[in-house]
């Protein structure tokens, strides 16, 4: 009987082929020299089916970092993309796999500040340089996509997210945002 019920679920959501979702998890942040810190990711999205394995999406989302050191780094990195899924598994199953890649833009806002020591013993003076990068932004990831009834959906997933940019007051793009966040919505 559980397996039947799991199966008509599985099945009328296969038959709603739109979806809007909101995003939350935990990201980092970095360049080619390493870590600038992490924060929490927030965001969301609206998609559409186009066959029973490949879906489309586009998706936004945001993250508020900060690495506290005698170079400081803090910004909110903020990317929109497009993006393709591709699901395994059978169409009738409540849980499946997936696999994704997108293409977009990004916008980045940050602060860098600079602790300074003359002299020994003399006070530490900060010297902070605002600055903003904008790029090509590619992703990344996979999950998996699980049915919580006829509309709702939840999913756990992961995605490493590039965005180039010219190179800012130390900042050397490519950077690289990986992220895990919980996705969940409605398809209608």
């Amino acid at each position: 009987m559980f397996a039947f019920e799991g199966r008509a679920a599985a099945q009328a959501a296969a038959e709603r082929p739109k979806t809007v979702f909101v995003t939350i998890g935990a990201g980092s942040f970095g360049d080619d020299e390493g870590s600038l810190g992490g924060g929490v990711v927030a965001g969301g999205g609206a998609g559409g089916r186009i066959t029973d394995r490949i879906r489309i999406e586009v998706a936004v989302s945001t993250t508020r970092h900060s690495q506290l050191a005698s170079i400081s780094w803090e910004g909110r990195p903020t990317v929109v993309t497009g993006r393709g899924l591709y699901l395994f598994g059978s169409t009738s199953s409540r849980a499946r796999v997936f696999a994704g890649a997108g293409l977009g833009g990004g916008h980045y806002a940050g602060t860098r500040t600079d602790t300074i020591v003359d002299r020994p013993g003399a006070p530490p003076r900060l010297e902070r340089v605002s600055y903003s990068v904008n790029g090509i932004v590619t992703e990344v990831g996979g999950g998996v996509d699980v049915g919580l009834g006829s509309r709702l959906f939840m999913r756990p997933e992961a995605w490493l997210v590039m965005m180039g940019g010219k190179a800012t007051h130390g900042l050397e793009p490519t950077l690289l945002m990986p992220r895990s966040v919980v996705s969940v919505g409605t398809r209608f």
